[in-house]
């Protein structure tokens, strides 16, 4: 058998009427979660994978921009201790 949010309502019909001071039937109340579900908990999960992605995209491009950085200092000092030891 599988869940659905809609099994167990009275959490969100108590909060509800903590909230909102309205008193709905298991049915009214399954209703309006299937419709929540339904029609805006995509968009809400789709904002936040967008904004996740930007978050991860911005910390990549901090990342390989500090690590080429770092990689052009390590290589330089390479280059000057190299330099420093071959004959002239």
């Amino acid at each position: 058998m599988s869940y659905s949010p809609c099994d167990d309502i009275e959490p969100q019909r108590t909060a509800l009427h903590a909230e909102l001071e309205v008193e709905l039937s298991v049915v009214q109340a399954r209703i309006l979660l299937s419709f929540l579900l339904k029609e805006i908990a995509p968009t809400v999960y789709n904002a936040g994978v967008t904004a996740v992605e930007t978050f991860l995209r911005d910390r990549w491009l901090i990342s390989s921009a500090y690590m080429s950085t770092n990689l052009l200092i390590g290589l330089r000092a390479h280059q000057c201790a190299v330099s420093k030891r071959l004959p002239k």
